[in-house]
């Protein structure tokens, strides 16, 4: 509003034509510098938000225009998989979006929070929860414009270990609510999911620019993977400094711990942190996760001071290389909605909606119990990804191409690493 009286003022305001628009533009910018520094920030955030929502508004009419895709024929479907069993590659599947609003991922579940105060929080009543989620039936209906499905029981129950992984290995994404003594879990079995497959991201120009200048940069990075309080404590202290609350609470965290150390379960907890140098003992960037099967999900992140290195997109970047090397089919970004997650967009994820997210979870986690060593052997506790390796170039990677960061460029500052 500033910037449009202070234009509408000016001289520039009363003359017609192009030069009458070019003395607008100057008057618009004259006063844009005499905001504060916080205001010109605003002002450029809501202008991306703007374009961001022109942008899918765009795809999403463009996707409403399309014929729908048919179904997979099962030989179709077999054909689905990551990496080594390509996603992507030259299958037959359908074509997801890479954007989606806000407004649009929650407007898909209006009903929001499902609770029943007889819904145990058993294996069984999960069970039972899912079977009707699958039904045709007025019921399921209502159930599927649901996203939080909150058990109801005595604090042990809410909080036992294998009930919460194996919420994790239907698909739940889940969150607390509550303050304190009242915290609980809170399951989200989210409309849409940010899927990143292997083709994707390689072919994320994003991607390549960091990748690029990493190999020209000649610096040292290593990932070294743990379930370590301390990696926990990090993520603690950025998230209460930028955003006065962290989700992910020490009792959550203590949660997955005890829940990883069941031999029995098929779950795995990942701290993974970004180290600058050999011997540099204090993280510059990380996150928490898990792993079922062959898939690997982020929880939440964290990054320290913001540098021209953009050390979390590194961290992002040199992580999502590990991931493909060590096996793992894809990788779930959790909430996939923009402006606020853009930062997966660039990443290269596609938005999956529930049904077609559960399905492909399913071909690819494994059986939920399984004897001690069985399964998939993915990233442990110890492991360490050195970036010379993780730099290395893969068959049929897109190498540096047009618009990739050129030589004396200096990156993008890195985006917030907000709550996953």
């Amino acid at each position: 509003k500033l910037l449009n009286s202070s234009a509408a003022a000016s001289p520039a305001a009363q003359t017609g034509g192009a030069s009458g628009r070019a003395l607008l533009g100057r008057a618009m910018e004259q006063a844009f510098a005499t905001l504060s520094s916080d205001t010109q920030e605003e002002v450029r955030r809501k202008q991306r938000e703007k374009k961001l929502t022109k942008l899918a508004l765009r795809q999403a009419a463009k996707a409403a225009a399309a014929p729908a895709a048919p179904p997979l024929s099962a030989s179709a479907s077999a054909s689905v998989g990551a990496g080594a069993e390509g996603i992507g590659a030259g299958s037959l599947q359908k074509e997801f979006p890479d954007i989606i609003t806000l407004e649009a991922y929650f407007g898909a579940c209006p009903y929001g929070r499902f609770r029943d105060p007889n819904l145990a929080p058993t294996e069984a009543n999960l069970e039972l929860l899912l079977s009707i989620l699958k039904g045709k039936d007025k019921q399921a209906l209502q159930l599927n414009q649901c996203n939080y499905f909150q058990f109801s029981g005595p604090k042990a129950a809410l909080w036992d270990p294998v009930f919460n992984a194996r919420l994790a290995y239907e698909g739940f994404f889940t969150i607390t609510s509550g303050r304190g003594a009242s915290n609980e879990p809170l399951p989200e079995l989210q409309p849409f999911y940010g899927v990143l497959t292997w083709d994707n991201f390689a072919a994320s120009k994003h991607v390549r620019q960091t990748l690029s200048r990493l190999r020209r940069g000649g610096r040292e990075y290593r990932l070294v993977v743990s379930s370590s309080l301390g990696s926990w404590e990090l993520l603690e202290k950025y998230q209460k400094d930028k955003h006065g609350t962290n989700w992910l609470t020490k009792q959550y965290f203590e949660m997955m711990q005890k829940a990883a150390a069941d031999p029995s379960v098929n779950f795995q907890v990942h701290c993974i942190d970004l180290f600058a140098a050999e011997g540099e003992r204090r993280p510059v960037a990380g996150e928490i996760g898990f792993s079922i099967g062959k898939v690997y999900t982020s929880l939440s992140g964290w990054t320290g001071e913001r540098t021209a290195e953009a050390l979390g997109t590194v961290q992002l970047v040199l992580l999502g290389r590990w991931l493909q090397q060590r096996g793992y089919v894809f990788w779930s970004l959790g909430h996939c909605y923009s402006p606020g997650m853009e930062y997966k967009r660039q990443l290269g994820h596609r938005i999956y909606p529930r049904a077609d997210f559960l399905e492909l979870l399913d071909k690819h986690r494994g059986a939920f119990r399984r004897a001690a060593g069985a399964g998939f052997a993915g990233l442990a506790d110890g492991d360490v990804g050195a970036s010379a390796v993780l730099l290395l170039g893969a068959e049929g990677e897109a190498g540096a191409g047009p618009g990739d960061v050129g030589e004396g460029e200096v990156p993008a500052k890195d985006a917030a690493r907000e709550p996953l």
